[in-house]
């Protein structure tokens, strides 16, 4: 072999990497493209990839998308979010135009389900999914308000505008007397997680899983339902630089009927009676005017983000500011999230990671403001000549509205952070690895500074209390998919095993008295001097410190034959250290069909069903949220005993072991059927349902002796909700730039406590027979109840005195037990006292009507939705039907013309309609047009509660439906149940741009 001179083997490895180069690059060749609709309208964000390939782009705001390839590449893979999924023939091609056509909901669309995803025609069980398109605007502070009205079954009611009040949610009514009736909430796959560290716009789609078919696979924690939250992530080829933000305006609509001070005047004078000197100042004070104002709230959101095939980031902060209509009260909320997503070997190796923090800081109200905003007479003044709040402290419970809220400071703070990463490996075609770790940190602070001239702490010279606690949840999963398919036959495989663990509650709490000064508020605990009142309380963790660990085997098979013929089984073990020692472990199976009877021959022939499946199931998911220690036996750490003339702390048994007890269970069994007609313009669903739920976790009474305390926790019990839903969408025009697209959904729901009986025959529990609930207390009040919970009635069944009217005097008066004789409030007895048949706080049907109209670059989406068969017990009004105590205390409208000579008590009297019709939501878009600066830009305005059609006379007709006392309206300080808020109106303008 001969050699050659560097230089020339140099020069010819130079030579063959050039032509290397420009046979590789003779071999490229760049494809554009536009992606439009059937209507001629740009598709932003669809997704084009190389078929057999990762390379991939996304088209922009126009439709337009440009990407470098092979020569030789024969097609290419366009999908988009509600159209088809096409695969499109380039050979030979250098530009192309792709036409999509739109998906039914029913067949295409991707949804989100436990540990994966999967397309909706292989659905078996309930899922609704809402995009961001659909989502509610205005204020959103909350997850379930972008929802709100628009999935039947779902029932959310906000408290008023009230900032610092989470929403109610009920899903096909409650499955629980004790426990909490909340959705478990999943985000981007992560169970559990903390849902006020997303920012609503973040967030693109929801899905809402209601039979236990669906969320069985989360076992114990899914007996609610379960939503499925998805957030923003970057796509490749994308550049991402958004902006959003509004600003709102809230003003009340409707306050608190009571008498002014001219009707008080002129009642009095009808009746003789006259005002204390130090109650008539000559002014007419509305003092629910005096602590309120116009509340404005602002938001602004910031995402950036971008990458390619291997390396995507998104990052997104938000910030939103809300001022209550109540003077003090707001809350000011940061959030913050960062998602990395990166990919190797040809993407077989994949790796994503979410970091995401959220502050808020809430600053609160003395609710006894309300309260008192109703009853402080109208005729007195605010403030005295010296410019102090007047006070009358001779009256008990009488006290200065205005001087509640500025003399008293309540704020918290809470921070929450989660860390989560997931690892994905393809180890061979059609087998997936997962692996998921989250880390979740919690830290809440709680401030309350009463000042030295407060009406509750004049004598203490000021009050102040802090507590500060913290938990953290760590949880790992790890799962293997299998996909295979072959001939007509497809298999999916899920095996999985999960671990959480909890801690909460770890912190400490100070209380303390006796201040020189105000000036540092609660910052100035270490300047108080308790000895001076004997006051000071310390405690360790507020209110104690609790742990436990839940492990998890879970496994789902989905089996689909010839495209129509589709089944699944969900197996879940769970166990739990929050159980007994005999009941630590439980299973959660799940087993549900479909028939797509629409890919039968015989239904070719009938050409308006475009879509047709009928699909069945029955599943077992359960409840945990108890106590961590609920089964063990427990102390009272709070005792004294006096021992050898000495006072000493002590313990003493407060409640006995329990290895019994377990989960509370809910079984579901579900039947819909999903349609699409007349080319899928017409699409919906209609499913019934009968949700069990057994084993229900009370507090059972036991006999003293032989056991050592009288009470302990204990299963027994059992309530079964039936309803039906109905969701129907009609696009009724698409064409010449004009479209109409509607949607009504319906959900009738039937609730019955089937028995409140024990089922754990160790425990030797005293018969339950009822338990009534309902307390709202107030003056004369104590001890009375306004619901009783009983087998054969629904949860949240009026158990009250009937009012019968008046006598000839103005006296009220009420049946007797009979039924028959009218009886004075003096001669009522407690027998006299009867469940009001058909009367329950859970709305018999809820309804929903969805309108989307657009014509050129202006778009309107309005919501119409209403409750209906429900009562509500105005417990405010009641409280103010005090006629006889008019010179005290200021009565309500209705008390000064009925003229009630007695004094109050539970009566049908104040058991009102909770029937109404709600303009909720109502949004007009405009759409910018496209500039070098920005594209794919809009202006909107939003006004949300544009009017309500009601007959009930309180503040506001939707008022809290979940936990065991639903449909009361509370009377603020002397009740556990917070009074309604103010009605409220909100306007908003926001603006959404893309650079």
């Amino acid at each position: 072999m001969i050699a050659l001179p560097v230089y020339v083997r140099k020069g010819s490895c130079l030579l063959i990497s050039l032509l290397f180069f420009l046979t590789a690059f003779s071999q490229q060749k760049t494809l554009s493209g536009k992606i439009i609709t059937g209507n001629g309208k740009p598709v932003n964000g669809a997704s084009v990839t190389v078929k057999g390939t990762s390379l991939g782009t996304v088209s922009d705001a126009s439709g337009n998308f440009s990407i470098s390839l092979s020569a030789t590449a024969k097609s290419l893979l366009v999908s988009a979010i509600g159209f088809a999924d096409q695969e499109i023939d380039i050979a030979g091609l250098t530009t192309i135009t792709v036409t999509l056509s739109e998906a039914s909901k029913n067949l295409n669309e991707v949804v989100v389900i436990g540990y994966g995803t999967q397309k909706r025609k292989d659905i078996t069980g309930s899922i609704t999914t809402i995009g961001k398109s659909e989502f509610n605007k205005g204020v959103v502070t909350g997850v379930t308000s972008l929802i709100q009205g628009k999935v039947p079954g779902l029932v959310v009611s906000r408290q008023g505008g009230d900032p610092n009040a989470a929403a109610s949610v009920l899903l096909r009514g409650p499955s629980t007397l004790t426990g909490s009736t909340a959705p478990f909430y999943v985000i981007d796959g992560v169970p559990g997680a903390d849902i006020s560290t997303v920012n609503p716009e973040d967030i693109m789609s929801i899905d809402v899983m209601k039979d236990a078919t669906s969320t069985a696979i989360y076992g114990t924690r899914a007996a609610n339902g379960v939503i499925m939250v998805t957030t923003r992530r970057a796509k490749s080829g994308q550049q991402i630089l958004s902006y959003s933000a509004f600003v709102s305006t809230d003003n009340i609509i409707k306050k608190i009927p009571v008498a002014t001070a001219d009707e008080l005047r002129a009642y009095l004078k009808t009746r003789n009676l006259n005002l204390a000197a130090s109650d008539e100042d000559n002014v007419s004070t509305d003092w629910q005017d005096v602590i309120s104002r116009n509340g404005v709230s602002q938001n602004h959101s910031l995402s950036f983000g971008g990458g390619n095939q291997q390396s995507r980031f998104l990052f997104s902060m938000g910030l939103l500011d809300q001022k209550g209509v109540i003077k003090k009260s707001g809350a000011t909320r940061y959030t913050g999230r960062l998602t990395l997503d990166h990919s190797m070997f040809n993407n077989k190796l994949r790796f994503s990671g979410n970091l995401a923090a959220s502050f808020r800081k809430s600053s609160t109200i003395n609710y006894d403001a309300l309260q008192q905003a109703t009853q402080y007479l109208p005729t007195a003044k605010v403030y005295n000549t010296d410019g102090t709040f007047k006070e009358n402290y001779s009256r008990q419970g009488y006290k200065n509205p205005l001087a509640l809220i500025e003399q008293n400071d309540f704020e918290n703070k809470y921070t929450a952070l989660t860390n989560n990463g997931v690892i994905s490996w393809d180890i061979f075609k059609g087998l997936t690895f997962t692996a998921s770790g989250t880390y979740e940190k919690r830290f809440f602070s709680d401030y309350n500074y009463s000042d030295r001239l407060s009406y509750d702490n004049r004598g203490s010279s000021g009050y102040a209390r802090r507590s500060s606690t913290e938990g953290s949840s760590k949880i790992l999963e790890t799962y293997l998919n299998y996909e295979k398919n072959f001939d007509k036959h497809s298999l999916k495989l899920l095996a999985g095993y999960s671990w959480q663990g909890d801690r909460f509650n770890d912190g400490i709490s100070i209380q303390t008295t006796g201040f020189l000064t105000d000036d540092q508020g609660y910052y100035g605990i270490a300047n108080s001097n308790p000895l001076q009142t004997g006051f000071s309380y310390f405690a360790n963790g507020f209110p104690r410190l609790s742990e436990s660990n839940l492990i998890s085997f879970y496994g789902r098979v989905n089996y689909t034959f010839n495209s129509k013929y589709i089944l699944q089984a969900i197996l879940r073990r769970d166990g739990s250290s929050r159980f007994g020692a005999n009941e630590k472990w439980a299973m959660f199976p799940a087993v549900s069909a479909a028939w797509r009877i629409s890919g039968e021959e015989f239904m070719k022939k009938v050409s308006f069903i475009s879509d047709l499946k009928l699909r069945a199931g029955y599943g077992v998911s359960g409840n945990a949220n108890v106590n961590p220690y609920q089964s063990f036996v427990r102390y009272n750490t709070n005792l004294i005993a006096y021992v050898n003339g000495i006072w000493q702390s002590a313990y003493g048994l407060a409640q006995i072991e329990n290895p019994d007890l377990k989960w509370e269970k809910t079984a579901t069994s579900n039947i819909g059927l999903d349609f699409g007609l007349i080319d899928n313009k017409i699409t919906g669903t209609v499913e019934y349902y009968i949700k069990t739920t057994t084993d229900m976790i009370f507090n059972y009474l036991l006999p003293s002796p032989p056991f050592p305390v009288g009470n302990v926790s204990g299963n027994g019990g059992k309530m079964q909700n039936k309803g039906v839903e109905v969701l129907v969408n009609y696009q009724v025009i698409d064409k010449n730039n004009v479209s109409w697209n509607t949607g009504l959904n319906f959900a009738a729901n039937k609730n019955e406590i089937l028995t409140l009986q024990s089922s754990n025959k160790n425990l030797q529990a005293l018969p339950l027979l009822y338990r009534d609930v309902g307390s709202l207390g107030g003056r004369g009040l104590t001890g009375f109840f306004a619901q009783r919970q009983v087998p054969g009635y629904s949860l949240g069944t009026f158990y009250l005195f009937r009012y019968a009217g008046q006598d000839a005097q103005g006296n009220y008066l009420y049946y007797d037990s009979s039924g028959k004789n009218t009886v004075r409030q003096s001669a009522l007895k407690p027998q006299d006292q009867a469940i009001i048949n058909n009367a329950t706080a859970l709305p018999k049907f809820t309804l929903g009507w969805i309108n989307t109209v657009s014509y050129k670059q202006f778009s309107l989406n309005f919501l119409l939705r209403g409750s209906f068969g429900n009562k509500i017990y105005n417990g405010m009004e009641m409280d103010r039907d005090r006629a006889v105590e008019a010179t005290v205390y200021n009565p309500s409208s209705s008390a000064i013309k009925n003229g009630n000579r007695d004094a109050i008590t539970y009566s049908t009297l104040y058991l009102e309609s909770g029937d109404y019709v709600r303009l909720d939501n109502a949004t007009l878009y405009y759409k910018l047009p496209d500039s070098k600066v920005y594209k794919n830009a809009q202006v909107y305005i939003t006004a949300n509660n544009l009017f309500t059609i009601t007959k009930f006379t309180g503040v506001d007709p939707e008022v809290k439906l979940d936990g065991q006392e639903p449909g009361l309206v509370g009377l603020g300080g002397f009740s556990s149940v917070r009074p309604v808020y103010f009605q409220i109106r909100s306007f908003t303008i926001g603006v959404n741009f893309n650079f």
